[in-house]
């Protein structure tokens, strides 16, 4: 398991010190927005071979949106993935982390033909399957990620995120878990890792107030033990604000995620 920090919580005047701080705290990667790296893929590149620090996971950064009602919409979104999914394979393999939709449907409910929600599930995986066809041979994989039903409709559980990605079948195409999502919609996490960790790629850690792990309440300690037991190896990024000074937080929360790591750690 690789505990990455995203770039926008690392403290920096710029990218560089960023990248320096990631280093110095104990960060094994760092995951970055798509709509930066398209402009500056040549500094990041060289930043990541600087500090010996991957770039492992890119997030969003595409315009359009795979779900739209306009074609031409589904088309932007689709391009924009793959040019993404290219850059990450430039950089060693980084993976894309996708959200297929935010809020509600986009498309018209067909009923009692199809509902709008069994149609984006076909349009969803007729897409993917063309994603993964053009990223075939690439290192880098498409995540599909969870969100909560607050900021989703669709695919709110990541056995729903991983039942799609069994049917493209695709090693293009996997599967993030976020706890925070997981937090509001998993009636058993525990067992929601279990069950589908042949597709869980990538995980993102926040805590309950969406803060950093051990500055709410979630059984982070039991989270971890539940990662080891299914060996997960991917990579866990924060993806959360901070409550405090992040050259105070940041380093005290690497420490207690290398405890729970390794076994070692306590609490919550």
């Amino acid at each position: 398991m690789k505990l990455v920090c995203q770039e926008g919580l690392l403290p920096g005047k710029d990218r560089r010190e960023k990248f320096q701080n990631a280093r110095e705290y104990g960060f094994a990667g760092v995951e970055v927005g798509g709509r930066a790296l398209k402009g500056s893929l040549e500094e990041y590149r060289a930043l990541s071979r600087e500090f010996g620090l991957p770039i492992t996971s890119i997030c969003l950064g595409w315009d359009g949106c795979l779900l739209d009602a306009d074609p031409k919409e589904r088309e932007k979104a689709v391009t924009g993935m793959l040019e993404l999914l290219r850059l990450g394979d430039d950089l060693g393999g980084a993976s894309l982390i996708v959200p297929p939709i935010f809020g509600p449907p986009r498309i018209s409910d067909l009923r009692p033909l199809k509902s709008a929600v069994e149609l984006e599930l076909e349009l969803l995986e007729a897409l993917l399957q063309r994603i993964a066809r053009e990223a075939s041979g690439l290192k880098s994989v498409l995540l599909l990620e969870p969100l909560n039903r607050y900021e989703m409709h669709l695919m709110n559980r990541v056995e729903q995120a991983a039942a799609i990605a069994r049917r493209v079948n695709s090693p293009n195409v996997a599967v993030m878990a976020d706890f925070f999502h997981m937090s509001i919609e998993e009636a058993d996490v525990h067992a929601a890792l279990r069950e589908n960790r042949d597709v869980i790629r990538h995980v993102h850690l926040a805590d309950s107030n969406r803060l950093l792990p051990g500055q709410g309440h979630m059984p982070y300690a039991d989270y971890f033990r539940t990662l080891r037991e299914i060996e997960y190896a991917g990579p866990a990024a924060l993806e959360c604000g901070i409550g405090g000074d992040p050259t105070v937080e940041l380093p005290r929360c690497r420490e207690r995620l290398a405890g729970w790591m390794q076994g070692t750690g306590s609490g919550v």
